[in-house]
């Protein structure tokens, strides 16, 4: 640590305990610290000089200037590495750490953050060079083994579609790299203020590293379990062309590792957003009963509540910033997968077809196999991604549910307002995750995804009878 460094982390460590220092003198508003339970010493305006949420406690109309001056310093310390070393990253922050660094060799996340470095666009144009030249190689040596084979024009659209789609996935992986920058600070950035947020609080659902590593290790074996698998089965189909068929499919390989790659790392994204916004819902309904859904009427009891509704707004609009910058990040590239996931399994669907028809039923067999465990895998990410975002979708309503629910167990009218005015709050900031803005992912997207698969499963099976 050099000197110019030293001297930013000591002051901010003194501006931190002269807040501290404000709090017992009574100049500085007691905004944070819930899990000691400290009562707050400041004395309140009256209700009709109070104005709201920002206006409770004195000093009056600054607590809200307070609290933005405390979150400020604190995250300018997270951001540049100056908290001390008895620090503890939380589990789910160091998971998503690791795909980051993982994404960087990929070139699905960018190099650095910060800045817009001309080595991360110089990295990423050259994978975005290969990946273009290798698509053309890859169609073209489809297209002979295809002629070899005897295969028919709708196999030969099938397998330039699933060229097409695989290609637009990766450049829409790259191209969200180099040219949204600024959306993936967004994203870095909102999420070390809500971390901030959340480091005063009980909050300890934050995932297990154990966990983490088992789920990528399988997500990991999978893949290339069931590719070696496939590989084997065409060394049997054609021996002599096994060579050039393979070299044709290696774009389809790393494709498909992509894809997974990116599901994972949306899944744990949006699992962290999920616990996070569950973790805002008890704490809305802690703040609201008492007992047996019994609400405290008395003054201090309301000023309390209040607070906490206005902590809560304030990490609700935050965590809607959040999701904001996680569908400019990741809107067009949950689309591409999208469309190569229904490309894929028409695909696989048409080689079962095709290839279980020969005199060898072993033979048969394996490829049956083969196919089907590829369509699972895809069923299982596509799910598992949809059903992620739609659990995010639905912790978010939730809590705007819960303010209306509790609304009724009130006494006062003008508390009752509040809480109907955060309820409006809550539901027109919901969070909500879209595909570049075609449709909505939430649970309905699969049923859509499975009847578009099966209208044209019935086609190709119409072709194949005709033929």
């Amino acid at each position: 640590m050099n000197h110019l460094e030293y001297v930013q982390k000591l002051d901010i460590l003194i501006l931190l305990r002269q807040f501290k220092m404000g709090n017992v003198l009574g100049l500085t508003p007691i905004f944070f610290d819930s899990t000691k339970k400290k009562r707050i010493a400041l004395q309140s305006l009256p209700r009709e000089a109070a104005g709201g949420f920002c206006n409770v406690f004195r000093p009056p109309c600054k607590a809200q200037s307070y609290l933005m001056i405390h979150e400020n310093l604190i995250l300018h310390n997270f951001i540049t590495a100056r908290i001390t070393s008895n620090t503890k990253m939380p589990s789910d922050i160091l998971n998503v750490k690791i795909l980051f660094c993982i994404g960087k060799i990929l070139g699905v996340t960018p190099l650095w953050l910060k800045t817009a470095s001309y080595l991360t666009k110089i990295y990423v144009t050259l994978l975005t060079l290969l990946v273009v030249s290798g698509t053309f190689l890859s169609m073209n040596s489809r297209y002979r083994s295809l002629v070899d084979l005897q295969m028919s024009s709708q196999q030969a659209f099938l397998e330039c579609s699933e060229c097409l789609s695989e290609l637009l996935f990766m450049l829409s992986c790259f191209l969200g790299v180099s040219c949204k920058g600024k959306a993936w600070n967004e994203l870095f950035q909102n999420f070390l203020k809500v971390e901030d947020m959340f480091h005063y609080s009980d909050f300890k659902n934050k995932g297990s590293i154990c966990v983490f590593a088992t789920r990528l290790t399988l997500v990991n074996l999978t893949f290339f379990a069931v590719h070696a698998y496939e590989i084997l089965i065409w060394e049997d189909i054609q021996e002599a062309q096994s060579a050039s068929t393979e070299y044709g499919y290696i774009l389809y390989r790393i494709s498909m590792y992509y894809q997974f790659f990116t599901v994972y790392l949306t899944f744990c994204l949006t699992e962290m957003l999920r616990k996070r916004y569950q973790f805002l819902n008890s704490m809305l309904e802690e703040a609201l009963k008492h007992k047996c859904k019994v609400v405290v009427i008395s003054n201090k009891e309301n000023q309390r509540v209040l607070w906490k509704l206005y902590k809560i707004q304030r990490v609700y609009t935050t965590m809607f910033k959040l999701v904001q910058s996680f569908n400019n990040v990741f809107n067009w590239i949950l689309f591409f997968y999208f469309t190569a996931f229904v490309t894929n399994i028409l695909v696989n669907i048409n080689y079962v077809l095709k290839y279980t028809k020969t005199e060898n039923g072993e033979l048969n067999a394996k490829i049956l196999i083969a196919y089907v465990i590829y369509s699972i895998v895809y069923i299982i990410s596509t799910v598992a991604i949809v059903m992620s975002c739609d659990g995010v979708e639905q912790s978010g309503k939730r809590i705007a549910k819960t303010c209306f629910l509790y609304q009724e167990v009130l006494e006062k009218p003008s508390f009752k307002e509040e809480l109907v005015l955060f309820s409006r709050f809550a539901t027109e900031l919901a969070p909500s995750f879209t595909a570049a803005g075609f449709f909505q992912i939430n649970q309905p997207v699969l049923a859509t995804l499975f009847s578009a698969v099966t209208t044209y499963l019935i086609i190709i099976i119409q072709f194949n009878m005709t033929l």
